[in-house]
């Protein structure tokens, strides 16, 4: 059972899925067979339908599922709870998910060595690095600290996170504080918030300084869900971010 949509894809890219016996309804389903069947959403989970699947294992995420709904479900299945704060921890991730799952443990291996060698490549590179400010919520703003995956990808990607100096992985930020932070580039992913143009044009008008500083929207799955989509976004993000997009 897998209670985190990233969670699910890596399970399926493992070959796990036909022993997935529950997800999420947030959750991706099989690109072939029978999709394991819906057991509430990550903030809600349906616990007494989890119960009753009797899983083996529960996987859920720290950054995904509430404390509360984990505690309950460890109370009649073991849980492993993944809480990658760097993307050098996602192959260690992969490889402990296939061993747990008794999934295709060749196929994490290609899979972690392949993340590896991506990252590596990235961080070999030399690339004029820009300043982003990212938001992952509006009503009230929400942006990212120093301690998170999502500002560690982007890190690899050439952009260097205005908020470095907060310790906090997420956290609310004020209009003055968003003046204030001189970024080069305002990113906009579309979850965990669906951002879209009229959201980034209301900040404009909010902020009026970042009338001319360029701003990009892009799929948020790439800066947030870890395990096999952390390969994917590393191919793919640094030429989605790299030039000053305007919105379109």
């Amino acid at each position: 059972m897998s209670l985190y949509p990233s969670g699910t894809e890596t399970l399926y890219a493992l070959g796990a899925a036909p022993r997935v016996v529950g997800r999420t309804s947030w959750c991706p389903v099989p690109a072939a067979g029978p999709a394991p069947p819906a057991m509430g959403g990550t903030k809600d989970p349906d616990l007494g339908a989890i119960r009753a699947a009797a899983p083996d294992l529960v996987l859920a995420c720290r950054d995904e599922n509430r404390r509360e709904d984990v505690e309950a479900i460890a109370g009649f299945a073991p849980v492993a709870v993944a809480d990658p704060r760097r993307v050098a921890d996602v192959p260690g991730l992969v490889r402990d998910l296939a061993a747990a799952t008794a999934a295709d443990e060749t196929a994490a291996g290609r899979l972690a060595a392949a993340i590896e060698d991506e990252a590596a490549g990235l961080e070999a590179r030399v690339v004029p690095r820009r300043r982003a400010l990212t938001f992952i919520w509006r009503g009230p703003w929400w942006t990212l600290g120093s301690v998170s995956y999502a500002a560690d990808i982007l890190r690899l990607c050439g952009l260097d996170n205005a908020f470095a100096s907060d310790p906090r992985p997420y956290f609310e930020v004020d209009a003055a504080a968003i003046a204030t932070a001189r970024p080069d580039v305002l990113l906009f992913p579309d979850e965990p918030f669906p951002f879209r143009g009229h959201h980034a044009e209301a900040l404009r008008a909010e902020i009026p300084v970042f009338r001319l500083t360029p701003m990009v929207l892009f799929e948020g799955a790439l800066l947030t869900w870890h395990g096999a989509r952390t390969l994917e976004a590393l191919r793919r993000l640094p030429a989605i971010l790299r030039p000053p997009a305007e919105i379109r």
